[in-house]
């Protein structure tokens, strides 16, 4: 039975899970410092490594980190401009050099952890020198490859077997919401629109693997098919596809994610921390293109990868403007700063306004404003007067004409 949606049972259920990630800390007391790398926190800058938690957002502390996976990653490349959490291994690729961890998020709080790894080992990665990282407590000091930055700890900073438990009820709940929206693609463009109905804070969409399959399939527009994908839902609205039933490919929109028409600008713009893609059932999922994935991906029990990257084992693979929530990764990767709250939308909103004004900005044309009819003869310029025509050449005699001589009479013979 399909659960309908209404505000009190969606603020119940996001109190509900919000409490849950909580739970999900661990304290620290009386652990000896054995180690050479990695120094114990203390209470306070353990909750500060965790960061805050979204209290008001289904995904609770997954929604600070831009890669939230309970087993491991294994990076091919491209970097994770945002948080990441692994709650195995994190192993990267020979010969991409160092996986580059933070670059945005240390600039939005530099005491939250952009790196957390619980069982080990970390290859090697770099982090911004201002930031922290945090590793297992009982991780091996031969195993840690962290540089750019002296700033890490040690403290198991996140049960991923708990809040992995959260996430999977967390997804069967959403895929039993009520559908209150309609699905169309285009018959000569590659475009998928997804419309919603009624007035509504959260618009669902409900598929099989088969047909969201098909939705993305425009065999009659030849292999050189752009897909794109338009939502049709009013503004500041939360989007949610369900899709269920198993192993999921996740088409990369080539031509673009628009909302009512307006295309999402850049890899990270406004727009994407609105749409949330739930795999409840299945167990791999994959994107079968290169490009700008929009949105966030919850799939507690699935094993992602790259189907473009796995192909091209040196190429950067795709970009994700969302979060990721998975059991594990095995790609490249390039993921963004995560905007799944709407007190991240407004932060990105303030961020705007804040910038300052281009050092030269071009002078406005002033519109010449057409005079009324009083006011043309005064603004009409007087007439040049014309320069005296030049001596005129003299004229050639008129020839005289030739004067007519008799004809001539006829010869007589006398």
């Amino acid at each position: 039975m399909k659960q309908r949606i209404t505000r009190k049972s969606t603020a119940a259920l996001l109190s509900a899970i919000a409490a849950v990630g909580m739970g999900a800390v661990t304290a620290i007391s009386g652990f000896a410092d054995d180690h050479a790398i990695g120094k114990i926190p203390s209470s306070t800058e353990e909750t500060a490594l965790l960061g805050d938690v979204d209290e008001e957002g289904i995904l609770a502390e997954a929604a600070n980190f831009s890669l939230f996976l309970e087993g491991d990653f294994n990076a091919k490349g491209a970097d994770c401009e945002g948080r990441l959490a692994v709650g195995g291994e994190l192993n990267v690729m020979d010969g991409i050099g160092a996986y580059s961890i933070g670059a945005h998020a240390a600039k939005e709080s530099a005491d939250a952890a952009v790196l957390y790894v619980g069982e080990g080992p970390v290859g090697n990665c770099v982090i911004p020198g201002e930031a922290s990282a945090a590793i297992g407590r009982d991780m091996a000091d031969e195993d840690v490859h962290i540089t750019g930055t002296e700033n890490i700890y040690r403290t198991d900073l996140i049960d991923m077997s708990e809040a992995f438990s959260a996430m999977q009820k967390t997804s069967a709940e959403v895929a039993e919401y009520e559908v209150n929206g309609t699905a169309s693609k285009g018959q000569y463009e590659a475009k998928v629109t997804l419309t919603g109905e009624g007035d509504s804070d959260i618009y669902v969409w409900t598929f099989t693997t088969q047909e969201w399959s098909d939705l993305f399939s425009f065999p009659q527009l030849g292999l050189w098919a752009t897909p794109s994908i338009d939502f049709i839902v009013p503004d500041d609205s939360t989007v949610v596809i369900n899709i269920t039933g198993g192993d999921v490919t996740l088409p990369i929109p080539t031509g673009g994610c628009m909302f009512n028409g307006q295309p999402i600008a850049g890899n990270d713009g406004l727009g994407s921390e609105r749409i949330l893609f739930n795999l409840p059932d299945a167990t791999q999922f994959e994107f079968s293109n290169f490009g700008t994935f929009y949105g966030s991906i919850l799939a507690p029990n699935a094993a992602g990868s790259d189907e473009f990257s796995a192909n091209n084992p040196m190429s950067f693979g795709g970009h994700v403007s969302g979060q990721l929530i998975a059991k594990s990764y095995t790609a490249a990767l390039s993921s963004d700063i995560p905007y799944s709250t709407e007190r991240s939308c407004r932060r990105k909103r303030r961020l705007l306004r804040q910038r300052p004004p281009p050092r030269r900005q071009r002078p406005q044309q002033r519109q010449r404003r057409k005079p009324q009819p009083a006011q043309r003869q005064l603004l009409q310029r007087p007439r040049r007067k014309r320069p005296p025509p030049r001596q005129l050449r003299p004229q050639h005699r008129k020839r005289q004409p030739r004067l007519q001589q008799p004809p001539r009479q006829p010869h007589r013979k006398p």
